[in-house]
């Protein structure tokens, strides 16, 4: 290919080259993966609590895994916190630990498809399991067992924890948080101080996303086109 080649294809990839902005979960690099439907960036390790060097296991109660949290610094970026898992129907409902269908703030499919509340976003670890990553969970909405379920494989993350459940950063009135299992896909809730969980961090908005082109740069390509114009109008060449 010759340089008028080359020129014409770096323009189009300049403007047309951009990775797909409809896509869930964009890998923003650095370790950061974006939820474009949530808009909120997630850790895309994770299980940093432990391969930062933080916890020998990453296993920690609610108080310890907030403490990390909050003064978590991570690409440049402070304020991050553990998902939110809130009533998924606008009122708490927690009485029924064995829900199937979606229905309660305890159980499975919640915000799943076929589910009473699809694609709810109260819970953000639910919704990454049954929408983004498209996951079934150990009982489908009917109640049936399904044969096969979890989260392998889980890309674009890496060292999700099945072993244990994690913490979400919502605390309810009865000294327990919500906790989400991306082994069976069930959500519940657990002591804050007895239990010994993963915690995986989420921040607010897409932090990793790339830096817009200064307007000078873009008077500039716009001046490069013009010119590329000229030339192939003069010699009826065209990109």
């Amino acid at each position: 290919m010759n340089r008028s080649g080359l020129f014409c294809l770096a323009v189009f990839l300049m403007f047309f080259g951009a990775p797909n902005s409809n896509a869930a979960l964009i890998d923003r690099g650095g370790g950061l993966i974006w939820d474009s439907d949530l808009n909120i960036t997630w850790l895309q390790d994770a299980n940093y609590v432990k391969t930062s060097g933080y916890d020998r296991d990453g296993l920690m109660n609610w108080y310890q895994a907030m403490t990390w949290v909050d003064q978590l610094e991570y690409g440049g970026f402070s304020e991050w916190r553990l998902p939110e898992m809130l009533p998924v129907a606008g009122g708490a409902n927690y009485k029924n630990k064995w829900s199937r269908n979606g229905s309660t703030d305890n159980g499975y499919n919640i915000s799943a498809p076929g589910s009473v509340y699809p694609g709810s976003t109260a819970s953000e670890m639910a919704y990454l399991y049954y929408n983004s990553l498209d996951k079934i969970g150990r009982y489908n909405v009917s109640g049936k067992k399904n044969k096969t379920y979890g989260i392998e494989p889980p890309d674009p993350f890496y060292n999700v924890m099945t072993d244990k459940r994690y913490w979400s950063g919502s605390e309810t009135s009865i000294l327990t948080a919500g906790t989400f299992n991306f082994k069976t896909g069930r959500q519940i809730l657990y002591a804050l101080e007895s239990v010994k969980l993963h915690a995986w961090a989420v921040h607010d908005g897409d932090i990793g996303a790339p830096v817009p082109i200064p307007n000078a740069a873009w008077l500039l390509a716009s001046g490069l086109i013009g010119l590329v114009g000229i030339k192939r109008k003069t010699t009826g060449q065209a990109c």
